[in-house]
């Protein structure tokens, strides 16, 4: 959607009760409930217009380009490793552009989805959110069982997941 010359990634809820606006990597994001009034929408954006300037200019677009097929042929390689070491098989691994997360794991089905973001990180991170998904397997929440999984199979995961997440080099804030 473009509103006064911004680019605005929208997606519809049927679970969302408010509107919510996003700025990730220099773009704009707005989920809203299904049935929102077109309205309703640019009254809100309207008098968000500030915050939109300010959150572009806080977040410029990311322009470090990383490899697709580097994250690819590393996973390739570590997946087998981590499956036999934890005694557990993904169904899947997809890829995908995601906005809020590295990772994600559906342990009912065994799909695990890892962001095409991870291919600006160092090994060590793209190894940890691999380990992590795999470990979501076993434990599908973040209890303490998840955790101590975690420490058992990688001590240093904490250090790893700083690394990450660290927002001068495009982690998730």
């Amino acid at each position: 959607m473009q509103f006064q010359g911004y680019d605005i990634q929208v997606t519809v809820r049927k679970n969302c009760r408010r509107m919510i606006l996003r700025c990730r990597d220099g773009q704009l994001y707005l989920s809203l409930p299904s049935r929102t009034a077109k309205k309703t929408v640019e009254a809100f954006l309207s008098a968000h217009t500030d915050w939109m300037r300010d959150a572009l200019a806080r977040h410029p677009k990311q322009t470090q380009a990383g490899d697709p097929v580097r994250l690819q042929a590393l996973v390739r390689e570590l997946l087998p490793l981590w499956e036999a070491r934890m005694s557990v098989k993904a169904a899947a691994i997809r890829y995908r552009e995601m906005v809020s997360r590295w990772g994600s794991c559906q342990p009912k089905t065994g799909r695990i989805t890892l962001s095409m973001r991870l291919s600006v990180k160092s090994e060590r991170c793209i190894e940890y959110v691999l380990v992590h998904e795999l470990c979501h397997l076993l434990h599908p929440d973040h209890s303490p069982a998840f955790r101590s999984a975690m420490t058992a199979l990688m001590p240093d995961w904490r250090e790893r997941k700083q690394e990450l997440n660290d927002t001068s080099c495009g982690g998730i804030p």
